[in-house]
């Protein structure tokens, strides 16, 4: 989250996997329905990158944008001794490493519906 010219810049983090993708899509949609100046980060093994370019087209002359952070084991740093947890739920707890470039990130569960504006929740 960054502020230019007196608006907030959102970002905003998701960790699922191409099964979740319909909730994924919902949650998507009602973000940017109620938000502008906002990024989205799908952090994700395998959902496929035609998807994201949907969202390209759509948001070509917004503000917003989503963002495709396909992961891989190397990248986590993936050790066995954590086999009881999911890849993308080890990813979670990976934001700071895997998107340096905010200060600042929401992360959200794929399985929520935003019915307002984000602001107040990223300036706790």
């Amino acid at each position: 989250m960054t502020k230019g010219r007196g608006k907030m810049k959102k970002a905003i983090a998701f960790a699922t996997d191409a099964k979740y993708i319909m909730a994924l899509e919902t949650v998507v949609k009602s973000i940017l329905l109620n938000n502008d100046d906002t990024t989205i980060y799908v952090i994700n093994t395998d959902i496929p990158v035609e998807w994201f370019f949907q969202y390209k087209k759509i948001l070509a002359n917004t503000s917003c944008q989503v963002v495709n952070v396909q992961i891989n084991d190397e990248q986590l740093k993936w050790d066995e001794s954590f086999s009881y947890i999911t890849k993308i739920s080890y990813a979670r707890i990976m934001l700071g490493r895997l998107l340096p470039q905010e200060k600042r990130v929401l992360y959200l569960d794929g399985d929520v519906v935003v019915n307002g504006n984000l602001d107040e929740l990223l300036v706790l």
